[in-house]
């Protein structure tokens, strides 16, 4: 988690979802922006008591490219064995690490097959809650797994370059999120999604979101509430 200088209230949201997930085996690292929030997110932080964490604090602004980067790289090295990316503006369903165990217990053996497992989805199926759909030569972000070699390899090396971004979609696109999308279309890799959502995007006010531009994405987007199931299953849409 990787939270900015002026988005607590977000971030206490967030926690309060991922709060009812069952968390047993993971680690939650979490770099903080220095900012008028400060304290609160502090307190707030050292308040989490439902899941082992790790809270670093920035000494200087880093930004949501290198503060993401240097998140994740610390989490990879500390001896990861499968990762999800938790932004401090996402809503989690009850059962998305229930989702992320299900992708690495499937495919831990098999690692080189899809370049992301994702937990979000505009595809708003929930009459199909344990179906999964691939996405192919394409990235979409929201709450993302993936396994160490992903990052080492390929995602940490071209983090900071938008030059495939700008060959695939244009000269003014940037961010780490559309490097990765043009990467699966350079490289033709595929991802993975659930038929229905297993986060929802709160953050109203950020990097690349505005009230109008919020409202036409992400209110029609549905989230599963009304289970939590632990067998998925692979199903074209």
């Amino acid at each position: 988690m990787y939270p900015g200088e002026h988005r607590y209230n977000y971030t206490k949201l967030s926690l309060e979802s991922l709060r009812k997930n069952d968390l047993t085996g993971w680690k939650l690292f979490i770099n903080i922006e220095p900012g008028p929030y400060l304290d609160d997110y502090i307190n707030l932080c050292n308040d989490i008591d439902f899941i082992e964490n790790h809270i670093h604090l920035n000494s200087e602004l880093l930004d949501v490219r290198k503060n993401t980067f240097n998140n994740i790289d610390k989490a990879i090295k500390s001896g990861s064995e499968f990762n999800v990316t938790v932004p401090d503006d996402l809503i989690y369903a009850k059962d998305a690490f229930s989702l992320a165990n299900w992708y690495f217990d499937t495919f831990k053996n098999n690692k080189n097959e899809y370049m992301y497992y994702g937990l979000f989805s505009f595809a708003n199926r929930i009459d199909f809650p344990s179906n999964l759909y691939v996405n192919k030569k394409s990235f979409i972000g929201f709450g993302t797994c993936f396994f160490p070699h992903t990052w080492n390899d390929l995602w940490s090396k071209g983090w900071f370059s938008d030059e495939l971004t700008h060959k695939h979609f244009s000269p003014k696109t940037n961010g780490w999120d559309w490097m990765l999308d043009a990467l699966a279309k350079e490289h033709e890799l595929k991802g993975m999604h659930p038929w229905i959502s297993r986060t929802k995007h709160i953050g109203v006010y950020g990097r690349y979101s505005r009230p109008n531009h919020h409202a036409e994405v992400h209110n029609k987007i549905k989230i599963n509430k009304d289970s939590i199931e632990t067998k998925f299953k692979i199903v074209r849409i």
